[in-house]
């Protein structure tokens, strides 16, 4: 008996019952299903990546105009310093 499985054992209905069991739990899906999860969560990493890819553009402009921010408060500060008298 030791190369009996234990679904052997169990019988048609034990192998339907068992069966029934593993995709009531989700560890049996159907081909069908699973393509169509997988085709789900590509689209969702497509759009996410967008997402992701406008904000980089979204960042990229705002640190250039950071950059024009910064020196032009640079020249004031410069100016302003240069035409102060000095006390």
């Amino acid at each position: 008996m030791p190369s009996e499985t234990v679904l052997g054992t169990l019988g048609p209905w034990g192998l339907a019952s068992a069966c029934f069991m593993l995709v009531f739990v989700g560890a049996l899906i159907p081909r069908w299903t699973h393509k169509e999860r997988i085709k789900d969560k590509q689209q969702q990493i497509d759009a996410l990546t967008l997402s992701l890819n406008k904000r980089d553009e979204q960042f990229d402009k705002l640190i250039a105009q950071n950059e024009v921010i910064v020196h032009t408060l640079e020249e004031i500060k410069r100016v302003s310093q240069e035409s102060r008298p000095v006390s």
